[in-house]
């Protein structure tokens, strides 16, 4: 099955590169390896890692941090990537891969503009939506403080995908999704964005 999977993520293509992050169900079985495996076959795996990215008069600051659950150990993960990572300019967007959206705490703190999680499934059964502030009554909204879709703090957004995957084969008023975010820079604003 991991041969399909590596196979089926080399067919993806992005101007400025596929990036992936590991997640809870990838460390089933060997996590290590699967990570391996990725890394040999020429798949771009960031495993508490950051890179710097040109494009045109900007630069994107990429970072990634490998799975977990709880909150200081993911604090710790997002603290350390980005203190160690490459040096930027004033004119730099600041985005994290990770999939526990619980990440977007410390990832604010940090002064990241956007992070990207997946994980809740969007909780997969959906009673109702909301105007409270987690969006949805559900099972997600019981498990995760950010159970899907777009949240903002200040200048800082998260985006949590209800993914494509499933917890048991069953998904109620929360379809799957292959989400597709375009980012559009304002270069005055990321300099203030920086500073939360």
């Amino acid at each position: 099955v991991l041969d399909e999977v590596i196979d089926n993520l080399l067919q993806l293509r992005a101007p400025l590169g596929v990036y992936l992050v590991p997640g809870n169900h990838d460390y089933l079985d060997n996590g290590p390896e699967l990570i391996r495996r990725f890394r040999d076959a020429g798949l771009n795996i960031l495993v508490n890692q950051s890179l710097v990215i040109p494009h045109r008069d900007c630069q994107v600051l990429l970072a990634g941090i490998d799975f977990a659950s709880k909150p200081a150990h993911l604090a710790r993960l997002v603290h350390r990537t980005l203190l160690n990572a490459p040096p930027t300019n004033g004119n730099t967007v600041r985005l994290l891969l990770s999939h526990h959206p619980d990440a977007f705490d410390p990832a604010c703190r940090h002064g990241v503009h956007l992070t990207l999680s997946g994980h809740t499934h969007g909780g997969q059964f959906v009673i109702a939506r909301t105007n409270g502030k987690r969006g949805v009554i559900g099972l997600g909204g019981l498990a995760f403080r950010y159970p899907r879709g777009l949240y903002r703090r200040g200048h800082h957004y998260l985006y949590v995908t209800t993914g494509v995957g499933s917890w048991f084969p069953l998904r109620v008023r929360c379809p799957a999704e292959i989400a597709l975010l375009t980012l559009r820079c304002a270069p005055d604003t990321l300099e203030d964005a920086s500073h939360p």
